[in-house]
């Protein structure tokens, strides 16, 4: 089993382009390596309330557009600016997460604020875990944005329109709300995860083939 952590506490685990290229560095030689069954992404347990990750470090970016000062443009996809570096290299984890094997699942345990970036990180890996501190949204219209990070794609998906009103309003939703939705895939309390982990660290270990995380979790019915 593979363990990703989230560790930018101060910001609630808020992703930078130092996190991204990390996990765009680690992840394809994790896909390659054979003895890995999995890969578990979590959040760090010292921030000042419970967080998987409050998005993308958009502060960061807009800190680094407005340091310029000898008239350069922003952003245009020019290599080497942080206002078009973030963006293009955040995608291409996405696209990454969404098209690893399938037979090397990501389990991402949402045990708190899980916004933006941080959706973009998990909603495309095979499980995501809520928990009863599990808070989710994607309020980038709030700023003028769509959701992006493969938002639009998984958002107009949703039934009944959902996924409209999801995007539109940036509402935030809770462990009930996303496994209603098909969001979540499963829900764990908060003071099982240990097990969990443990659980699935003794799965990985395992000689089965195939998907050695489904026999750990149990399947919400619809």
């Amino acid at each position: 089993l593979g363990i990703l952590q989230l560790n930018n506490p101060s910001a609630l685990n808020a992703l930078t382009l130092d996190m991204v290229r990390s996990l765009n560095h680690i992840l394809p030689q994790w896909q390659s390596e054979k003895s890995l069954r999995a890969t578990l992404m979590i959040g760090s347990n010292e921030c000042r309330r419970p967080a998987f990750c409050s998005g993308g470090d958009v502060r960061a970016v807009y800190d680094a557009g407005i340091q310029r000062t000898n008239g350069e443009k922003h952003g245009w996809g020019k290599k080497g600016l942080a206002t078009a570096d973030f963006f293009r290299e955040e995608y291409t984890l996405n696209h990454r997460i969404a098209t690893q094997s399938t037979t090397k699942p990501q389990v991402s345990l949402w045990d708190g604020i899980v916004m933006g970036g941080g959706v973009g990180l998990s909603i495309h890996g095979k499980y995501r875990i809520a928990t009863e501190n599990t808070l989710f949204a994607m309020p980038e219209t709030g700023i003028g944005l769509f959701p992006d990070v493969g938002g639009m794609y998984w958002l107009s998906r949703l039934k009944g329109g959902l996924g409209k009103y999801i995007a539109l309003t940036g509402c935030r939703l809770k462990a009930d709300d996303l496994l209603y939705a098909g969001i979540a895939t499963h829900f764990v309390p908060s003071n099982k995860l240990e097990d969990l982990k443990a659980a699935l660290v003794e799965a990985t270990d395992s000689t089965e083939e195939g998907d050695c995380v489904a026999s750990v979790l149990i399947v919400r019915k619809k």
